[in-house]
């Protein structure tokens, strides 16, 4: 969530992933 300048696209990662968001 702050490694890239892709938010939106970490943040739909991660909720593909399942897992809770921040997780990163």
């Amino acid at each position: 969530m702050t490694d890239s300048g892709d938010s939106p696209k970490m943040l739909n990662i991660q909720d593909d992933a399942g897992l809770p968001p921040g997780g990163i």
